[in-house]
């Protein structure tokens, strides 16, 4: 009875200090070396959070951090504020630099010029990037966007040697993924993730199978296409042998197009069995 009562008063105390919600990767089951201390330090050694569980909870002891917000604030508006007046100066068709064409940096932004319509999507690019960093609940759509232009800025300033501005460059890049961790809660959806091996579509077998059919639609595809291309006077297939040799590299290639799809089909995890079963039947 002591044993029993004290085993029930400490879970109590467990679950009123730490409520369960707190702990989503903790499993309150008696076999839990959560809630039975006494087990045993081999019990408690094989409990190990999953690296999904341990992002979490670091990402929420930073976000609770004041000084931490304050300075994900500076840094979206001072890269707001990078991006803005270049990013008009594109849109308005001004140039962005009046270096003479002997200079590198000059002859590189020059010919940016002169591809006019690329010249001003760039600049509508910076403008919505900075805009959308500016408002809260969107800034972390315009860190996304954000990313692949500055990128490419940092692979042309370096490739030029755009002295000094590449610095600031390289700068703007690491603040722009510094933002991207800060918002990682919004963007964890698009990590990849590894699905169960039960939920994978299809089988060896049916991927076979796949990769055997487009190889033989490929190969009759095409040999159907050149056939009637040279009945109607438009294509020279040469030697029946030619043909053939054509037919089966299409095929060839048509099997190894299919088997990447079938793979790639058969890696995408399929819904589960409870969510199938609590969607509406029509």
């Amino acid at each position: 009875m002591g044993e029993r009562g004290n085993g029930g008063m400490g879970d109590e105390r467990y679950s009123r200090n730490k409520p369960a919600s707190s702990y989503p990767s903790l499993s309150l089951s008696p076999k839990h070396p959560a809630t039975h201390p006494r087990r045993g330090r081999s019990a408690r050694r094989s409990f190990s959070p999953s690296m999904p569980a341990a992002l979490d909870a670091l990402h929420v002891r930073l976000r609770r951090s004041p000084l931490l917000t304050r300075f994900t604030a500076f840094t979206r508006v001072l890269l707001a504020v990078g991006f803005i007046p270049p990013g008009l100066k594109k849109v308005l068709g001004e140039r962005f630099t009046q270096l003479p064409l002997t200079s590198p940096v000059g002859f590189f932004f020059e010919a940016f010029y002169q591809a006019h319509g690329w010249y001003v999507l760039v600049g509508v690019a910076q403008v919505l990037a900075a805009v959308l960093l500016l408002i809260p609940r969107a800034a972390h759509l315009g860190a996304l966007m954000f990313l692949p232009i500055i990128l490419n800025i940092v692979a042309i300033t370096w490739s030029i040697d755009f002295a000094g501005t590449k610095y600031v460059t390289v700068l703007m890049l690491l603040a722009v993924v510094y933002l991207l961790a800060w918002d990682y809660d919004r963007l964890r959806a698009l990590l990849p993730t590894r699905g169960h091996p039960a939920l994978l579509r299809g089988s060896a077998r049916s991927v076979a199978f796949e990769a055997a059919l487009w190889g033989v639609a490929g190969g009759a595809g095409v040999t159907v296409l050149t056939l009637a291309l040279y009945a109607a006077g438009l294509f020279n297939a040469g030697a029946p042998a030619a043909l053939v040799a054509r037919g089966g590299l299409v095929a060839g290639l048509g099997s190894v197009f299919g088997l990447i799809v079938a793979l790639h089909h058969r890696a995408m995890p399929a819904p589960p069995v409870a969510e199938l079963a609590s969607r509406p039947r029509a």
